[in-house]
């Protein structure tokens, strides 16, 4: 009897512990965990905790076939990303996402720390286009934002919380996808003597996307084994070309920024090497670029002008927007149409679709509201990502931590400067890096999810 029931508590115990962050139970929708696949036995860290908290979705398991489509939507939104595809990603995700709820019967959602603040910057963006003069283009912007930050967000973070192993792969697709969008409009540049772009990308918007590929580029490679190495370094090169032939100061701002924030925060353990790597891109950088190379460092000498003259002239427009409406301000994504009424002597632009400073294009569109809830957002997020990074468990999640902060920082760095980031193309890459920041909080029920401790070359790894 006493072995009986030792056993029977034995297996209580089991259902109940989290190895990693992944549950001892096979997971919804995902493959069963032991301690044996995933490394050796002295590398783990196994925590009895109390079972999960309910949610509307935590006694359906869904099926293999909808798991995996949900996985693999979502891996392909962040390849085609970086190119300006994501859209055909987003699409498929709600593809996954409607049978989700038809098979659950709700909203397929799960509970997250940033919830508040999403909600409140939604309702006052709808408040605003309710109220706007446009308001059905405002509204319908709202919606559709509404629909990006509930597709880009949702799934990724519902995925991240169950299995903190899935960041691994994800930021190698990221990475791929991104070295491959820059390799397309590098080649793009070099035949037809423009600025580096793609079909769907501009060279700002295409520099947003890279610059945020090129720091996960650079955290995957620390995370890497063997050949998987080699290939991330290789597209550290192929990003930062591509993103020297944007010509966009903003984006070459916010990746120094990004990359310094990124050497501070990575610890002495990885410091050289991730030195080594950005002193190799930089020479193969300034050895490729040699024929244009006057041309460019005249453009990168004038980076202390980049917030000046007609930047400063929409700056202008965009407080008398907000001053003419401060509470809701004037709807999205009608700035371009508001400009005209507020333009100022010598502002050359025509109907720009954005301020070029995205906190001071949501306070000209969502007045204080909509401005308060950004800006909440961001300030969360930043404070999620350092203490991601101060109660990191190892070093794949030090690694990871300071990659997604880093890439946050330097889009944020660039968008003080832009406002590439409203797009639905490249608002997603936003709610992407904000979800990971998200997923990997601690939570008062389970241990916080970590990334396992071999990296991207692990047994599960690539």
């Amino acid at each position: 009897m006493r072995v009986v029931k030792a056993l029977d508590e034995f297996a209580t115990r089991r259902s109940q512990c989290t190895v990693f962050g992944v549950s001892g139970q096979k997971a919804v929708g995902a493959e069963a965990t032991t301690p044996s696949k995933m490394s050796p036995p002295h590398s783990h860290k196994v925590t009895i905790l109390p079972p999960p908290p309910p949610h509307s979705n935590s006694r359906f398991v869904l099926p293999a076939w909808l798991s995996s489509s949900q996985r693999a939507a979502l891996l392909l939104t962040a390849f085609l990303a970086s190119a300006g595809y994501a859209v055909i990603g987003l699409i498929l995700l709600l593809l996954t996402v409607a049978a989700e709820g038809i098979l659950v019967r709700s909203l397929p959602w799960r509970r997250s720390p940033v919830d508040g603040f999403t909600v409140a910057f939604v309702a006052a963006f709808l408040l605003s286009g309710w109220t706007s003069l446009y308001r059905p283009l405002a509204v319908g912007s709202a919606g559709l934002g509404a629909l990006t930050i509930y597709l880009a967000f949702g799934p990724l973070y519902q995925q991240m919380y169950r299995d903190g192993w899935f960041l691994k792969t994800y930021l190698g697709v990221w990475t791929a996808g991104a070295t491959l969008a820059a390799a397309w409009a590098f080649y793009l540049h070099l035949a037809t003597g423009r600025p580096a772009f793609t079909p769907e990308l501009t060279q700002n918007m295409l520099a947003t996307t890279v610059l945020m590929g090129l720091i996960v580029s650079v955290g995957v490679f620390i995370m890497s084994r063997s050949l998987w190495r080699y290939a991330a370094a290789a597209g550290c090169v192929v990003l930062a070309l591509a993103l020297v032939e944007t010509t966009s100061r903003g984006a070459w701002l916010g990746v120094s920024v990004a990359l310094a924030s990124f050497l501070i925060l990575i610890g002495r353990r990885h410091l050289w090497q991730t030195t080594a790597l950005l002193l190799f891109t930089g020479l193969v950088v300034l050895a490729v670029t040699t024929p244009e190379r006057s041309r460019l460092l005249l453009r990168a000498s004038s980076i202390p002008e980049v917030g000046t003259h007609d930047r400063v002239l929409l700056a202008r427009t965009a407080l008398a927007i907000f001053a003419d409406h401060p509470v809701v301000g004037t709807g999205l994504n009608t700035f371009s149409l508001e400009h005209a009424k507020y333009k100022l002597p010598g502002d050359i632009n025509v109907a720009p679709p954005f301020a070029h400073n995205v906190f001071l294009n949501m306070a000209a569109e969502g007045g204080a509201l909509g401005f308060a809830a950004f800006s909440a957002i961001i300030l969360w997020t930043l404070v999620a990502g350092w203490r991601w990074r101060a109660t990191s468990s190892g070093q794949a999640d030090r690694i990871a931590s300071v990659t997604v902060l880093s890439a946050f920082l330097g889009l944020l760095v660039h968008q003080m400067f832009d406002g590439t980031v409203l797009s639905v193309h490249l608002g997603a890459g936003l709610w992407f890096l904000i979800a990971i920041v998200g997923a990997f909080q601690p939570d008062r029920h389970l241990v916080r999810r970590s990334v396992e401790p071999h990296g991207l070359g692990g047994p599960r790894g690539m």
